[in-house]
């Protein structure tokens, strides 16, 4: 399905000259009737619900740093009461920016009056969710590290689930960066790796003195990291996750943990009473050397340190490691057999599988690693669940450490099988087991696109030749190759009439590697102005509305999307400046450009003066995208070449020569991107949008909507069987454009950018292309799993032909 939408207009002065064929004639017919604003109309104009920003980006870990203390008003000046709730703001304190998209917390209760239990959850949730993070006893000091999403005010909420108050403490490890903002870098990606004991101290496991002696009080043991066991040398390994558990201490404490040649920060990493074993998982930045320290607080206890995966900057991982915060959710539990069906404790030895693809919105492919609560109730002995991933064997590593009906949380990161599931053991006695997701971390993508000289060349000399290249004004185009309506294509498979569908095989067009997983849609909803991408101060940013007429005699509009690349280039689909199905292909007409388009805009104000509404000088396209017919969207048009670039000439803007680059700013094209996920933007396309303004009743149609997703594989758009080029090639997404658009499906999101962030710096990977409808009872209800062009080396010569002509 072709993402595009008309929208009907009723302003007399739109009008194009020129025909559309590429036969020397000249369309981008001016809008130039006379203003009526100098700018995009918003002043009257209730912009419509949005919702929180993906938690999703790169790791960056930080020094432990308390944003919480009700003990004293950090934070908070009191302790929280029976079934309260407060409120603490996390980013814009301390190194969490303004815009981080989650945050790690070590969370500790303290003191508490009766038994219950604490719920950590952004703070723009209506209500506490169905989950734990930490459950306590009357009077038990408790802490557990905490991975939670940030409400769109940068803040948490805390919710004491018990019966009586509680203090509350509560420390920063480390935050997540989001898509928005592109201006914080240097974030890592998460690699997990099998659970591996690094030190015991009770057998001298890792201590290089071979002492079994536990650490005293105030003392400080080193533990190297970084090229040992399952962590590979390279000092772009900054980070490690690890879960240190207390053994039989003497007296009531805490160990915190550090980077190693660092100062000792004020706060814990792991509280604990006389005699108790207690785990606890820990987020950490290493020293130069590679290495962490534990300090011991105060009497003598037996350190467990267990290292499950760890933080690197090499992009070499190819978009492994990325996180993607979840609200939290109950995916199971033994004591109502959610999750298995089956009720009942895990006995000893039992060792249970947990589904982890596919539940509480992850993809069903593509998770390398998950964070998850776990929280053993009610044991009958003692003993230690281990938490390890599926087809994995047993590790001999501990994750909860567990007492005689005490109720034992923990969170624990762990790697997922390939069969999507992790795995429980129970080492002795009975206990029940709750499972609460709160995140996952990206995997490369299970399809492969290879290397683009192997798999992306055209094979029809696109990129060197440049009769390839269509121009709408006809100029430096071979002409007699454009009109000859696909007979230089011809093919052994019978070509289509045009207006008439072809029937492929299924067995040919669903091959494997030729289908899409089931990935989940990120779908974020409307954007705020001020969170449009790209923005440089107050201008508009390269992100806008695409218009444009079908016929010279139109009144009929199209809406896309589109964005500006350079100085005076903007890039769309190319199916929103050429109709290729039409009995007679050729060119669109009069198209404008409105930059950063937030409300309505009047469609009027169309003179030289207007900064915010621009007309064409120029289009441009590959002729392989117009003269082939494209097998798997039964339509003209090659969908892995659908992308065409719009040239502007400047106008004067008081007073001044501008090209529109020079006040909306640019994103690069990046060619031959990695997979990672990707922030899709465009505008949707309802029916009934009237200019000069979008009526009351479509509001919701005149603003950027977006969503987020890991890329979902890459499919060969023409299978050798057809003798099309068998090396044509897309990617998708799993983004979708649910009924929450007023007038149905998002048509108008053909031409938005894929946005890919590296260094810091937004570039555009792909542009919108198709989409696949999901309907209901016959009735389109939204658009899932949408594709793109993917730019290599043919969109790179494509792109100096342009720059050049």
């Amino acid at each position: 399905m072709r993402l595009f939408a008309a929208v009907l207009v009723g302003v007399s002065g739109l009008a194009a000259a020129g025909p559309g064929a590429p036969t020397g004639a000249t369309p981008g017919g001016a809008v130039e009737t006379p203003a009526t604003t100098s700018d995009v109309d918003q002043a009257a104009l209730t912009a419509p619900p949005t919702t929180a920003l993906p938690a999703t980006g790169l790791f960056h870990p930080s020094a432990p740093r308390r944003v919480l203390d009700t003990r004293n008003g950090v934070g908070w000046g009191a302790a929280v009461g029976s079934n309260g709730v407060i409120g603490v703001q996390v980013s814009g304190i301390g190194s969490v920016p303004v815009g981080a998209s989650a945050v790690v917390l070590n969370v500790t209760v303290v003191n508490p009056a009766q038994s219950g239990y604490l719920s950590v959850y952004p703070s723009d949730a209506t209500s506490p969710p169905n989950a734990s993070n930490l459950n306590f006893d009357a009077r038990e000091t408790i802490p557990n590290l905490v991975t939670v999403k940030l409400g769109s005010d940068g803040g948490v909420s805390f919710f004491n689930g018990s019966s009586g108050s509680t203090h509350v403490l509560a420390d920063v490890m480390g935050w997540y960066d989001s898509f928005f903002r592109p201006e914080v870098t240097d974030g890592t990606y998460f690699v997990g790796t099998s659970p591996q004991r690094f030190i015991d101290t009770r057998s001298a496991l890792g201590i290089p003195s071979g002492s079994t002696a536990p650490v005293g009080p105030g003392g400080i043991l080193n533990v190297p990291i970084r090229g040992r066991n399952t962590v590979p040398p390279s000092t772009s390994i900054t980070g490690v996750v690890m879960n240190v558990t207390a053994v039989s201490p003497t007296d009531g404490g805490y160990l915190t943990v550090y980077p190693s040649g660092g100062s000792l920060p004020d706060t814990s990493s792991l509280n604990f009473a006389a005699g108790q074993t207690a785990p606890n998982l820990v987020i950490t930045q290493l020293g130069s050397d590679g290495a962490v320290n534990i300090y011991n607080d105060r009497g003598f206890t037996h350190v467990l340190v267990d290292v499950v995966g760890y933080f690197t900057a090499d992009r070499a991982t190819a978009g492994i490691g990325q996180m993607f915060a979840v609200p939290p959710t109950r995916i199971f539990d033994t004591r109502d057999g959610t999750g298995s069906g089956a009720v009942g404790p895990i006995g000893p030895g039992g060792d249970v599988p947990v589904t982890i693809a596919g539940v509480a919105g992850l993809p069903t492919t593509g998770v390398s690693s998950v964070v998850v609560n776990v929280t053993a109730a009610s044991p009958t002995a003692g003993g230690y669940l281990t938490v390890y991933p599926s087809g994995a064997g047993l590790p001999i590593v501990s994750n909860l450490n567990l007492s005689p009906g005490d109720t034992v949380p923990n969170l624990v990161t762990t790697k997922v099988g390939a069969d999507g599931k992790i795995r429980i053991y129970n080492f002795t006695g009975n206990t029940h087991v709750i499972v609460d997701v709160v995140g996952w971390y990206a995997d490369a993508t299970p399809f492969t696109l290879g290397t683009s000289a192997t798999k992306l060349a055209d094979g029809a000399g696109d990129a060197g030749d440049t009769s390839q290249y269509v121009r709408s004004d006809g100029g430096t185009v071979d002409t007699a190759r454009w009109t000859q309506d696909m007979v230089d294509h011809a093919v052994p498979l019978p070509l289509p009439e045009r207006g008439d569908a072809i029937e492929l095989d299924p067995a040919v067009d669903r091959t494997a590697g030729f289908s899409q997983p089931n990935y989940p849609t990120y779908d974020g909803g409307y954007l705020k102005a001020t969170d449009m991408p790209g923005q440089i101060g107050g201008t508009p940013g390269p992100i806008g509305r695409l218009y444009g007429l079908e016929t010279s005699t139109s009144t009929s509009l199209f809406g896309c999307s589109a964005t500006v690349i350079a100085r005076d280039l903007v890039l769309t689909a190319a199916h929103c400046v050429y109709d290729a199905s039409a009995a007679v292909p050729g060119f669109y007409f009069s198209w404008g450009f409105a930059p950063g388009q937030y409300g309505g805009v009047n469609l009027a104000a169309g003179s030289a003066n207007n900064p915010s509404f621009w007309t064409t000088q120029a289009a441009y396209l590959t002729s392989a995208y117009a003269n082939r017919f494209d097998p798997w969207f039964q339509d003209f048009g090659l969908a892995s070449r659908d992308f065409a670039i719009l040239k502007f000439a400047p106008k004067t803007i008081n007073g001044v020569t501008k090209y529109i680059g020079d006040v909306t700013g640019w994103y690069p094209v990046l060619m031959n991107s990695d997979l990672s996920p990707r922030l899709v933007v465009g505008y949707p396309g309802g029916s009934t949008q009237t200019a000069p303004y979008c009526t009351f009743a479509d509001l919701a149609d005149c603003f950027p909507y977006f969503c987020f997703s890991p890329v979902s594989g890459s499919w060969a758009n023409a299978p050798a069987a057809t003798g099309l080029a068998a090396n044509s090639y897309e990617v998708g997404i799993g983004c979708a454009t649910p009924a929450k658009v007023p007038s149905g499906p998002a048509g108008g999101i053909s031409g938005g950018p894929w946005l890919t962030k590296y260094q810091g710096q937004w570039y555009v990977s792909s542009v919108t292309s198709n989409g696949l409808p999901v309907t209901s009872n016959g009735v389109t209800v939204y658009l899932r799993n949408i594709w793109g062009p993917y730019f290599d080396s043919t969109f790179e010569s494509f792109l100096t032909f342009v720059n050049t002509n």
